[in-house]
């Protein structure tokens, strides 16, 4: 039986000040545990590197 897809959304905040306009910031999110257990640990972390163009707007890729 296939197990039902589940997500999880984190949210994160970083000051971003207008000298820091341009600078990449890397965000790495890695999942330790879960139920029931998972059998391919080789994809238990994500990076995501963001740029902010504004204060109001960071793109991530």
């Amino acid at each position: 039986m296939r197990e039902p897809e589940t997500t999880a959304t984190k949210k994160f905040s970083l000051p971003v000040a207008l000298l820091s306009l341009g600078t990449s910031y890397t965000a790495t999110s890695t999942r330790t545990t879960s139920t029931p257990t998972d059998a391919n640990t080789a994809n238990d972390s994500a990076t995501k590197t963001c740029t902010a163009t504004t204060p109001l707007i960071i793109h991530c890729n």
